[in-house]
């Protein structure tokens, strides 16, 4: 293969990419908070204590933005578990086969002003005795990158 072609392709190529990539990116970042508002299931994951990751569905409780998703599961769960050990997490939105990935870490929520804020009526039926059960437990979630792939349009971005 010759090396200069490849460079002067790959020059291009981002060339083009720069001089569109903010509006792309902002389209696509407000395509991906509207597609995580939506998407009423995420695929949760954590790292269990041999190191594989563990994912499961979860119902999104909340989003803010691209960089904050709220969670509620049990205290006793595999997943609080995990959280303890190693706070790194995965989200995955999905619908249409349009997706947003995000990393962050997971922080375990004690403050009873936002489990208040964040219980729904269904969970009576896994936490009965309502939002003091010391079963119920609120997970927060902060990304600090995202993948997303949109309407045939990917990017990804380390968030601050």
């Amino acid at each position: 293969m010759n090396m200069t072609y490849s460079w002067h392709v790959h020059y291009d190529m981002m060339v083009k990419k720069a001089k569109g990539v903010l509006k792309v990116t902002n389209e696509l970042l407000k395509k991906a908070e509207e597609l995580m508002k939506k998407c009423e299931v995420a695929s949760l994951s954590s790292i269990d204590e041999t190191g594989y990751p563990r994912t499961a569905a979860m119902c999104s409780l909340k989003t803010e933005g691209i960089n904050t998703v709220w969670f509620s599961t049990g205290t006793i769960s595999n997943k609080v578990n995990n959280y303890k050990r190693n706070p790194k997490a995965g989200v995955c939105f999905s619908i249409d086969g349009n997706n947003v990935t995000l990393m962050g870490n997971m922080t375990i929520v004690e403050d009873m002003n936002i489990k208040t804020e964040l219980w729904v009526d269904w969970f009576i039926k896994h936490f009965p005795l309502g939002v003091t059960d010391p079963n119920y437990c609120v997970l927060k979630f902060e990304s600090n990158y995202i993948q997303a792939y949109i309407d045939d349009e990917f990017e990804e971005l380390y968030l601050d």
